[in-house]
């Protein structure tokens, strides 16, 4: 069978392939190739939520950190991980440990923070401060709704100990059971009227 003969290109084609065997690239890899290695897509969501999330910046950094490094280890290692176990590390190991510290961040630091470290849409805080405003309002609403009735009753009772008692003592007793009831009631609604 006759030898193809190397036209000219193809030549110094080969001698370029050739003169580049020996160095090795300096480039890193581009983000398509890194996630096309099983397992670094998965590594890189869970960077990106991190980031999203907001947390502060000394966690951040602390969590993406070792992700980073695991990232490289999947990258430089890819053919000794098998798949399967860069999968069972995420799934198993990484993803629930992120989503721990996610969940601990917002039902903790946000109570002490003020929702500071919890990722929560501008409108749902505004929501949220006005919801607390009116929960302080109707707090301090019921402390004198409380406060009024409770001089109320004494005002009741100083007019019951005042009076004779020959003086219509039905009318009375039912006043009288009408305050004992409401004591347990939220709201207070005193009505009387005193005939002479």
């Amino acid at each position: 069978m006759p030898d193809p003969s190397p036209s000219e290109g193809d030549s110094s084609s080969k001698d370029k392939d050739v003169s580049n065997i020996g160095i090795k690239s300096t480039k890193k890899n581009p983000a398509d190739s890194q996630s096309k290695v099983g397992g670094v897509n998965t590594v890189e969501e869970l960077i990106s939520q991190i980031t999203d999330f907001n947390f502060d910046p000394d966690v951040s950094g602390d969590l993406i950190a070792p992700l980073q490094e695991l990232m490289k280890i999947f990258i430089n290692k890819s053919r000794d991980i098998k798949a399967g176990v860069r999968d069972l590390l995420n799934e198993k190991v990484i993803i629930p440990l992120v989503k721990f510290i996610q969940d601990r961040e917002t039902t903790h630091l946000s109570n002490i923070y003020d929702l500071k470290a919890r990722h929560v849409d501008v409108n749902v805080r505004q929501y949220q401060a006005k919801i607390r405003e009116c929960e302080s309002t109707i707090e301090y609403l019921r402390a004198g709704q409380m406060s009024s009735s409770l001089a109320v009753v004494d005002q009741f009772k100083l007019v019951m100990s005042s009076t004779p008692k020959n003086k219509k003592d039905a009318e009375f007793r039912l006043i009288e059971l009408q305050l004992w009831g409401l004591g347990g009631s939220d709201h207070f609604v005193v009505e009387y009227r005193l005939t002479t």
